[in-house]
């Protein structure tokens, strides 16, 4: 460890109970990478182990282990106090070889510990009650994990729209069954509900939280958080700064970004096709045999969904809202065709006085099952992929759910000189997933965002 290096491993513990088998193996890491995903409750992860001591062939590796990784400040340059604690259980040797050092190389995967624990718990159960506070009864009560409500993400004071409801549990894993409350929960506009895992969330606490977000609040709440920041805090692209690393240590660091990835992004027809721009759900009840049909319209969607913030149009660059298109002498709006057909049937009073997962009691509750499928397609077709020195990410706990603010600058390639900024690429964008990489000194990240809103840029 040098002076340079950014963090340390103060505790890489391997553990297998049927041998009652504890080992240290933080100075043998040579990669160890994190996986978060906004759509994903849990974490998973890959370590690269080298071995020149034959340690590990005397473990015998068989997919159950324990691990836990602590990683801290480096006291050389600071306080050593921790940045996270995790605890994984391994999933599967990826692959052992030696290297020309004779030493054996391994390449474990790595999943989160309640992830683990959930493949063995099936539920077969009824509950009552409002969509959010059930998944917080699952995730504790079965796998003895919290759900935190920080208000970062999350507005305790409206929480999700649907009222109350009573839903059985088809004999499903507490996971599966949190995810498909969590696809059927929305805000007051009607967008999506996320429950995921994070490397704070889990932060040395005694046990696992994952956090629990609506999509408006996480947005407006990002944007104005960073909104006002001064430049040099903006996360950066430029054609003539991509080689600048941040500074040793953690003091200092510059956000630059290092690279960037473009993949599928601007895809208008895909949006259309899977009706995210607009297409028409009918519902039948078959107790009160009400059949109600009603067009979703992204332009209203997006309407709606500004009217009341004024910090910035929200999603108002993904889908062009003036674009038309004419067919056999009609010529509408395309957020106003209807390219798909959904179709529901529900049963009214089949839990009495209780609403059921799939009861639509009106027109804005049946538009709420496809406003968040639109969300989920529109973030998903805005989506950039970019490489950071990720230590930043730690000393500020930057992490999935968060909003940064980016912008992209206009080079002048003859002189190597930025001139301005992108306007079009610029603007507040939200972490989808992060892949930490921990390398033997350096922390580098890479980032999958999506643009949620604009900024006003003033080109000097």
């Amino acid at each position: 460890m040098t002076d340079g290096t950014q963090y340390i491993f103060q505790t890489v513990l391997y553990t297998a109970i049927r041998d009652e088998t504890v080992l240290e193996l933080k100075n043998a890491v040579a990669e160890f990478n994190i996986f978060e995903d906004l759509n994903k409750p849990y974490l998973t992860g890959s370590i690269v182990i080298v071995d020149d001591g034959g340690v590990m062939s005397d473990v015998k590796i068989k997919g159950d282990e324990g691990l836990r990784v602590i990683v801290a400040k480096n006291p050389n340059i600071g306080d050593s106090s921790p940045y996270f604690q995790l605890d994984f259980k391994v999933v599967s040797v990826v692959s052992q070889y030696k290297n020309a050092d004779r030493a054996e190389v391994y390449t474990i995967n790595l999943t989160s510990k309640h992830s683990y624990d959930n493949s063995v718990v099936k539920i077969s159960k009824s509950f009552t009650g409002k969509l959010e506070d059930i998944s917080e009864s699952i995730l504790n009560n079965f796998l003895g994990v919290n759900l935190l409500k920080d208000e970062k993400y999350y507005d305790n004071k409206k929480g999700s729209d649907q009222e109350p409801i009573k839903i059985l549990l088809p004999y499903i894993s507490p996971l599966e069954s949190v995810e498909w409350l969590t696809e059927r929960s929305t805000d007051r506009w009607g967008t999506p509900f996320f429950i995921w895992a994070s490397i704070w969330g889990q932060n040395m606490g005694d046990k696992t939280s994952l956090r629990l977000g609506n999509f408006v609040t996480m947005v407006t709440n990002g944007i104005d958080a960073v909104k006002d920041n001064p430049p040099e805090d903006d996360f950066i692209y430029s054609q003539v700064q991509t080689n600048v690393k941040s500074s040793e240590g953690f003091e200092g660091a510059k956000r630059i970004i290092k690279n960037i990835r473009f993949s599928n992004i601007e895809n208008t027809l895909k949006m259309i096709k899977e009706g995210a721009i607009g297409s028409t759900i009918a519902n039948l009840d078959t107790y009160t045999s009400q059949n109600a049909s009603k067009l979703f319209s992204a332009n209203l969607l997006l309407q709606s969904l500004n009217a009341g913030y004024s910090g910035g149009k929200i999603l108002s660059s993904v889908f062009d809202e003036a674009d038309v298109i004419t067919i056999a002498k009609k010529t509408e709006r395309t957020g106003y065709w209807s390219a798909r057909q959904r179709n529901t049937v529900s049963s009214y009073g089949t839990y009495a006085s209780a609403n059921s997962i799939h009861d639509a009691i009106d027109e804005s509750d049946l538009l709420n099952k496809v406003r968040p499928l639109s969300i989920r397609s529109m973030l998903s077709r805005n989506m950039l992929e970019i490489d950071i020195d990720g230590i930043g990410l730690l000393e500020e706990e930057i992490s999935v759910g968060d909003v940064i603010k980016v912008r992209f600058l206009i080079s002048d390639t003859d002189t190597s000189v930025d001139v301005g900024s992108n306007t079009e690429r610029s603007g507040f964008y939200l972490i989808q997933s992060v892949r930490h990489i921990f390398g033997i000194e350096r922390h580098n990240a890479v980032l999958f965002i999506s643009k949620v809103a604009e900024i006003d840029i003033v080109n000097q």
